[in-house]
């Protein structure tokens, strides 16, 4: 008769917890940060030569985000290439752009992220650099796109020839 040795129920559930314990961790490490939603809009009352942009976490308002930056580009590029993915700098059809100075880390003293709820065209806010256009917007369809520590945003409006904008659904 083969001499049977009896399961330690200790070790069996020592190594079921870990296992246990090790698969969570990896389920964990695999999932990609969680980005909240985030919003861009045209404010009432922008012109071709000044568009106020609003930016929140809810349509319309909420909190502002740690941005990073904001591209202004035409319609026909942010089809060709969405800015919000790309260095802004790299892409051709760029009309205007504001990028954090610190390039949207915190800052060193306070700690603070760069939190803005309005950007306005053509003058960035404070600890912004701008580079592109400052003159008035050409007749035409443009995208706004920003991207923050807690998400992207796009919006798209249409400049007429009078100067005025027009929101694009």
């Amino acid at each position: 008769m083969p001499l049977v040795l009896p399961v330690q129920p200790r070790v069996t559930e020592r190594f079921r917890r870990a296992a246990a314990i090790a698969g969570t961790l990896a389920v964990l490490a695999a999932l990609p940060g969680c980005r909240q939603p985030y919003y861009v809009w045209i404010r009432p009352g922008s012109t071709a030569a000044r568009i106020a942009f609003g930016l929140g976490s809810e349509p319309g308002g909420g909190r502002p985000a740690g941005l990073l930056y904001l591209v202004l580009t035409t319609c026909a590029e942010a089809a060709r290439a969405p800015a919000a993915r790309l260095a802004p700098e790299r892409l051709r059809g760029v009309v205007w752009y504001a990028q954090a100075a610190d390039h949207g880390y915190p800052d060193t003293v306070s700690g603070r992220y760069n939190y803005v709820s309005t950007v306005t065209f053509p003058v960035p806010p404070p600890n912004f650099v701008a580079h592109g256009s400052s003159g008035p917007l050409s007749p035409g369809c443009y995208v706004v796109q920003a991207d923050a520590w807690s998400g992207d945003a796009e919006a798209s409006f249409t400049v007429a020839a009078d100067g005025s904008i027009t929101p694009n659904a």
